[in-house]
């Protein structure tokens, strides 16, 4: 499961403008053509052993990054969801039918991903590419890209990205604070297309702030379809938990 990174320090220069194109292509490949019902299963551990398993269906709205993300299995844990829509952020506990506010870094429970890695990338919006180099993933041609938030007010003042060279998707990722120590690595594999649309079947992420817990994300099965409005919404989410 470990990927073998052999650097090669290729630095190469881009045309102008051309930085800002491959960060929209970026953008452009990770957002759905429409709206998404994902079903995944996510296994977590660290060096003690196994923690967790856990089913969630992850619903997004393509155009407004709206998202519902529930808990199916195992029983103990079902009905736990998290909810994004025009009024912010929620988790909702259906142990005690309450919603409490969430942020974008807040923990799945019991898992190493966050809310944030279940929304949209805006790369072009908040970064700007200050190097980039030519290296091999596995065997494979990637193109190495540090990110640098433009006002400071983007998630993570660093990123580095390995980037598929022909086709130009995402296989490795590390997120770093402004002292540059290292916060998430996640990994991407078994990409699948969905009408030009481009979809990871697995997300390994390690959280270093949580003592390198790593979680397993495996897609069961993605559908892409019109989604309603209420599906957002917290009424919604009481109604199909009750």
């Amino acid at each position: 499961m470990k990927n073998i990174i052999i650097l090669i320090m290729i630095i190469f220069p881009l045309p102008a403008g051309a930085e800002s194109d491959l960060l929209n292509t970026l953008d452009t490949l990770l957002l759905p053509p429409q709206d998404v019902i994902t079903e995944i299963h996510i296994v977590t551990f660290n060096d003690t052993g196994l923690l967790s398993e856990k089913t969630y269906t992850c619903i997004t709205e393509n155009r407004t990054g709206e998202f519902l993300l529930i808990c199916s299995l195992p029983l103990s844990s079902q009905g736990l969801a998290y909810v994004k829509n025009k009024d912010g952020i929620w988790a909702y506990t259906p142990f005690v039918r309450t919603f409490f506010p969430a942020g974008y870094y807040d923990s799945i429970e019991g898992t190493a991903a966050r809310i944030e890695d279940f929304l949209c990338q805006e790369y072009e919006k908040y970064y700007t590419i200050q190097a980039r180099s030519k290296t091999e993933v596995n065997r494979e041609p990637v193109v190495k890209l540090t990110l640098k938030s433009k006002s400071g007010t983007a998630p993570y003042d660093r990123i580095l990205l390995w980037v598929h060279e022909k086709k130009m998707l995402i296989v490795r990722k590390e997120l770093y604070d402004s002292g540059m120590h290292l916060l998430k690595t996640i990994r991407y594999s078994g990409y699948r297309e969905k009408d030009g649309w481009y979809q990871p079947s697995k997300i390994l992420i390690t959280d270093v702030l949580q003592n390198n817990t790593t979680s397993l994300l495996s897609i069961k099965s993605t559908t892409l379809s019109p989604v309603p409005e209420y599906v957002f919404t917290r009424s919604f989410v009481e109604f199909i938990t009750r």
